[in-house]
């Protein structure tokens, strides 16, 4: 189970945050709150405060649908000129198309 780091929930005093998705070591990804279940992003370093993010994603339900219209369509909220999905490895990654940060292998992204 993944779990926040210790000061961002300390300085939080929201122990309602639960993490749900987070890349290798868990120390940054999505966590959503318990009673309102607003999304957010933790950053790696867990010490930046836990703040619902903008509206397009105010629940995880809202959140997937952004997440599918973005891999079905390359349209949404969450595409962004710097953020886009693409494959890389056989893995879903998202990178800004004009800077990947993978050299292992090519990046391809799913909507040109």
């Amino acid at each position: 189970m993944l779990s926040l780091p210790a000061v961002a929930l300390a300085d939080l005093g929201r122990p309602a945050w639960a993490p749900w998705a987070a890349p290798g070591d868990g120390h940054d990804g999505f966590a959503v709150e318990g009673s309102s279940g607003h999304v957010t992003r933790f950053p790696d370093d867990g010490l930046a405060p836990l703040e619902p993010t903008p509206s397009h994603v105010t629940s995880l339900a809202a959140y997937l649908t952004a997440f599918a219209e973005a891999l079905e369509s390359g349209t949404g909220p969450l595409i962004t000129p710097r953020s886009r999905p693409g494959i890389a490895l056989g893995c879903l990654l998202w990178e800004d198309p004009e800077r990947v940060s993978l050299d292992e292998a090519p990046w391809h992204p799913l909507h040109p």
